[in-house]
């Protein structure tokens, strides 16, 4: 897997619509811990399988581990189902035609999107929109 879409522009797709400020009066790490808890935490893990099953319907993708396991080009709906919503790996979907990767760690409650093109950006902001997610810009841009 090539590292090197870790340094380019990137979008979050999160549950909430911006990034918590570390001064927040509310309560972000209770919310946070209630929503890893397995019945919520999969409820989240369904909206990204469903996000990027819709995708694959516009885009080709290949989804790989973070470890480098090939689990090939446009995966069956059910075993990138069960790779999301496992929790056993990191995923990444490689999308060639937009030089773009998706990624998703394990414990993580968002995705995030590396290096996508103004398609791709316009529809994955539909796509989550659809399903109930925020995007946004990375962490480093935000401060810009």
């Amino acid at each position: 897997m090539n590292e090197s879409y870790y340094n380019k522009p990137f979008i979050v797709v999160d549950m909430l619509p911006e990034r918590v400020p570390q001064d927040s009066p509310g309560q972000f790490f209770a919310v946070e811990r209630f929503f890893l808890e397995p019945g919520r935490r999969s409820a989240l893990r369904e909206k990204f399988t469903d996000l990027l099953l819709k995708l694959n319907c516009y885009c080709a993708f290949r989804v790989f581990s973070a470890d480098g396991r090939d689990y090939g080009a446009n995966p069956a709906p059910g075993k990138l189902r069960e790779l999301v919503c496992g929790c056993q790996v990191d995923v990444r979907v490689l999308i060639p035609e937009a030089d773009a990767l998706i990624a998703l760690e394990r414990d993580d409650m968002y995705l995030t999107v590396y290096n996508p093109d103004e398609k791709l950006l316009g529809l994955v902001k539909t796509l989550a929109g659809a399903e109930g997610l925020f995007c946004r810009r990375g962490a480093w841009e935000e401060s810009e």
